[in-house]
């Protein structure tokens, strides 16, 4: 499936309501952060690859967080219950799977990537780390400290990285919930990686 056709499927999926045209519109500039940090850094990551990832990472968020659940069993069995807690990653994980199985995009880079945006992963491909910092710091992001992560990202990628993961984990915590054993394990793993304090 080339880009253009996942787009015009995103567009479809996403036109129902004022709240599916915002997350559509987020994917878009998710795909032009990836596409500019990319090029930026030097990446060197496959440009359509990077745009399918962009434009298909939130492809399940038109479902409420019970019907995510549901929806998910299939593919990974009772083991979906226990994302009762964290809801805020169902979607990521669902959505790989629903671009695998609906889309037929079979491409491992492209599944960890939208898998992944969420909580991270120790010894994240590139694609994979790129999505999860472009998702957080796009052009529309103005939750508090959107400017500040956006400035580290444009300094230093693996920096903007890690203080988004960081501030992903005391945000969490702040506000009394809990945090994902991989998105744990993600920052256990960074924090030896750069010799973080």
């Amino acid at each position: 499936m080339t880009y253009l056709e996942a787009y015009e499927i995103v567009k479809e999926r996403f036109s129902h309501n004022e709240k599916d045209l915002k997350r559509f519109h987020h994917q878009e500039e998710v795909v032009k952060m990836a596409l500019l940090l990319n090029e930026k850094y030097n990446l060197g990551l496959d440009v359509e690859k990077v745009k399918l990832a962009g434009i298909l990472h939130d492809y399940s968020k038109i479902y409420t967080d019970q019907e995510m659940i549901e929806r998910l069993v299939p593919f990974i069995g009772k083991e979906a219950y226990d994302y009762q807690n964290y809801l805020p990653v169902v979607h990521s994980i669902l959505g790989a799977y629903l671009v695998r199985s609906e889309l037929g995009i079979m491409d491992s880079d492209i599944f960890n990537a939208i898998y992944y945006h969420t909580t991270g992963c120790p010894e994240m491909e590139k694609l994979a780390m790129l999505i999860y910092v472009a998702d957080a710091v796009e052009a529309t992001r103005d939750y508090p400290g959107a400017d500040y992560y956006r400035s580290i990202v444009m300094q230093d990628f693996e920096k903007g990285f890690f203080a988004i993961l960081k501030g992903t984990i005391d945000s969490l915590k702040k506000r009394g919930m809990p945090v994902q054993k991989m998105t744990i394990d993600t920052y256990n793993y960074y924090k030896e990686y750069f010799n973080e304090v």
